[in-house]
């Protein structure tokens, strides 16, 4: 009975560990984002904001539209996962292999638009939280997404009016 008790306090205590972990790890997400996004001239808060935040980051990185096919590729999971069937449940493997790809792109995509390359893509992937701190408060500029220069619009910041 002791040992029970004693392996239950160490899985509450792994599991108060891992919940600060878990915060403290999406402060720093955060906060990152807010100035990634001010980089970009977007407003910051948009970073605390559930589903504007994924969306902004898609539309900096790569593509707005983007984010809505990982919301799919969520959404039609989440009915499939629970199947017993093998051929669904290897549907349902297909779609998570796939939204992990498309996170891979991004990261690649997110990297080109501040001017970096595959190395900093690898940390993107491997050492996020690194890399995004990095992103922030380094010394990137953002160029457009896929790192492609975007045209000023009018009212744009810098005043000028597109000819």
């Amino acid at each position: 009975m002791i040992v029970n008790q004693q392996a239950m306090m160490v899985m509450v205590i792994a599991l108060m560990v891992a919940i600060v972990i878990g915060l403290i790890l999406l402060i720093i997400s955060v906060i990152a984002w807010w100035q990634i996004f001010i980089k970009a001239g977007e407003p910051g808060w948009k970073a605390i904001v559930p589903f504007l935040s994924p969306y902004t980051m898609y539309k900096i990185g790569w593509n707005a539209n983007i984010f809505w096919v990982i919301v799919a590729l969520t959404v039609v999971d989440l009915f499939l996962f629970r199947s017993s069937s093998p051929l669904i449940s290897g549907l349902s493997w297909a779609f998570t292999i796939a939204s992990v790809a498309i996170q891979i792109i991004f990261d690649v995509k997110l990297a080109k638009a501040f001017g970096k390359g595959v190395g900093f893509t690898l940390g993107l992937i491997f050492l996020y939280p690194v890399f995004i701190l990095m992103l922030a408060f380094g010394k990137a500029q953002y160029i457009g997404p896929n790192g492609i220069p975007q045209e000023p619009q009018l009212g744009s910041p810098d005043g000028q009016m597109p000819l």
